[in-house]
């Protein structure tokens, strides 16, 4: 993984097998990206913006300051892939 001010960005192995690539746009914040906006029922916005007043210069807010990162790799499960 790597995550810089500009851009998160995952591989396998190397950086030819690209995962994951999203870039940061201060035109486009992760509350647009995730299309949280326009999640309503019965005409009740479900969600608010809980970054509405960030003072984020990049537009990458949550992601702007210094957090945990956890990766769950649990495996299991009845599905006929593991017995």
């Amino acid at each position: 993984m790597e995550w810089t001010e500009n851009y998160i960005y995952f591989y396998l192995d190397s950086r030819l097998r690209q995962v994951f690539y999203i870039d940061f746009r201060k035109n486009k914040d992760f509350w647009t990206f995730g299309e949280f906006q326009g999640k309503s029922e019965n005409s009740t916005h479900l969600l608010e913006n809980p970054w509405v007043n960030s003072t984020s210069k990049t537009g990458n807010a949550p992601f702007d300051q210094k957090f945990y990162l956890i990766l769950n790799v649990a495996v299991g499960g009845r599905n006929g892939w593991f017995s």
